[in-house]
């Protein structure tokens, strides 16, 4: 009985060592977790913030790329045929376009109340709103597109636009 109860007692003291191990081994682990988490909540922040910080910058360089627009000469093309949508029949929706764009950039406010300010119907654009932000964002597309319904309506360019613009 007295070699069995000593080796028994060895044992506990093994396993009192091991179980010493495994808790600093958790309490590692623990303190790995919360490190990690807080790095991955940091890290989240700072993505929110870059996306944020992006969207600023695309805001201002539409903006740029309006008023640049808006200031160059608008050149009158001549008129091949009547049903033609040309760059000059469309040069009004264009033009109030970035009018109620820029509009929404200063104001800060709702689009129905940009278009209130613009002084412009939404209708007016609700039409054509993918000519007029096609022409914006690539120019050389929206160029393209005109050229390839070289005689078309309105509402084919406007078909053409929107799928460039996916």
């Amino acid at each position: 009985v007295g070699k069995s109860f000593q080796n028994q007692q060895w044992q506990n003291q093994e396993l009192a060592a091991e179980l010493e191990e495994h808790k600093k081994d958790m309490e590692e682990l623990a303190n790995l977790v919360q490190t990690k988490s807080e790095a991955i909540k940091t890290l989240q922040t700072k993505l929110a913030d870059a996306k944020r910080t992006i969207a600023e910058l695309k805001t201002q360089i539409l903006l740029f790329i309006i008023i640049i627009t808006a200031e160059e000469p608008q050149q009158q093309p001549q008129q091949k045929d009547a049903t033609r949508a040309s760059t000059h029949s469309l040069a009004i929706i264009h033009t109030r376009y970035q009018r109620v764009l820029l509009i929404l950039e200063k104001n800060n406010c709702s689009m129905a109340n940009a278009f209130r300010l613009a002084g412009c119907p939404r209708s007016t654009l609700r039409d054509f709103v993918a000519i007029a932000l096609l022409r914006i964002v690539n120019e050389c597309e929206f160029e393209s597109a005109s050229r390839e319904i070289c005689v078309g309506s309105v509402k084919e360019l406007k078909t053409v636009c929107r799928r460039r613009l996916r």
